[in-house]
């Protein structure tokens, strides 16, 4: 409508009326007008496209400057907004360091507390001998006379007690099972060669791959320690009887966890000595405790210096495969040529 006023203007001798105008769609608008037959209709669609054109880069010489107004305060927002968080990061990020050393001080005065008290207790620390005699006995009767013995620091004479354990034939069966199985693994050690050096030399060709021989060590390793859970309920469930578990209770009772325990079992029977003692709820409590095995009788062993002229070496060469043992033999030779 601004472009036509103007036509208007510098044509204002010829009469100009708008007839209709028709919005096509696409910013596309058809204006039709009435001038007198006589007017040079050219010369007016002329003038009134350079208005319109006119116009219009004016308008969007405005619409430019108001965009470029609005990103501009977009932009300054934007930068605000940043430079706050940067603000709230950087406090996040300091906040985060002061707990962080704050949580090494913590830790610092735990470990140096941690220390002090193992310090105390080893220092504070009583050391005790226990003896648990297997009077006879075996695992298919039970064992009608158990004597323990407890000897502390300072004391010649032992504290005693007595028990005994009813028989129990699933421990020679599970140990069977469980032997079985370490035998099991040691040809699967032997088979990858992970036993140690020190083994005879033997030839053999094997008709599987290495990848199946390790899955068959890590199969029976599972099986090994799904054994072991058997033996932890099977033996503590013995253990607890109440003609055994009395003596387990009166050593509670004397000792605390911190103490040192040296715990000697004593029998005839050779599956006493091979059963899992370390898996007894005891030694789960008392980590300072240690099993040993021995005999019901035994004689102290004097210790015999003799003086010898000459010094004796024993020479034990292994499995030399992969390996040079002739340079060790040539060096040990010499030893015995310069002596």
């Amino acid at each position: 409508m601004s472009s036509f006023q103007q036509v208007q203007v510098e044509n204002e001798d010829i009469t100009m009326k708008i007839k209709s105008m028709e919005n096509r769609g696409d910013g596309v608008v058809v204006i039709r007008i009435d001038v007198p037959p006589e007017t040079n209709k050219e010369k007016i669609h002329r003038e009134f496209m350079q208005f319109y054109d006119e116009n219009v880069r004016v308008l969007e010489e405005k619409y430019y400057q108001e965009l470029e107004e609005t990103k501009r305060q977009i932009n300054q927002n934007i930068q605000i907004n940043q430079n706050i968080h940067k603000s709230e990061r950087k406090y996040q990020i300091e906040l985060a360091e002061i707990k962080k050393q704050n949580y090494r001080s913590e830790e610092q005065n735990k470990n140096m507390m941690s220390l002090v008290n193992q310090i105390f207790q080893k220092s504070t620390a009583a050391n005790y001998l226990v003896t648990l005699n297997f009077e006879g006995g075996n695992f298919e009767t039970g064992f009608p006379a158990i004597r323990a013995n407890i000897w502390s620091d300072g004391h010649p004479l032992p504290i005693s007690l007595s028990g005994n354990l009813p028989g129990n034939l699933e421990i020679p069966q599970l140990y069977q099972k469980w032997s079985q199985k370490y035998k099991q693994l040691r040809e699967g050690y032997r088979n990858l060669d992970w036993i140690p050096r020190i083994k005879m030399k033997k030839e053999q060709t094997t008709n599987f791959s290495k990848k199946d021989a390790e899955k068959g060590v890590q199969k029976i390793i599972g099986q090994i320690q799904e054994l072991e859970k058997d033996w932890r309920l099977i033996l503590n469930n013995w253990w607890n009887d109440p003609n055994f578990h009395k003596i387990e209770k009166e050593l509670r009772t004397r000792f605390n966890p911190s103490d040192k325990v040296r715990l000697i079992i004593q029998s005839e029977d050779v599956l006493m000595h091979r059963i899992p003692w370390h898996l007894w709820d005891f030694f789960s409590d008392y980590i300072f405790a240690e099993a040993a095995i021995g005999l019901p009788e035994a004689n102290r062993v004097e210790r015999l210096n003799i003086a010898r002229e000459k010094i004796r070496i024993l020479e034990i060469f292994g499995d030399d495969r992969g390996i040079n043992v002739e340079t060790d033999k040539q060096y040990l030779s010499s030893l015995f040529t310069e002596v």
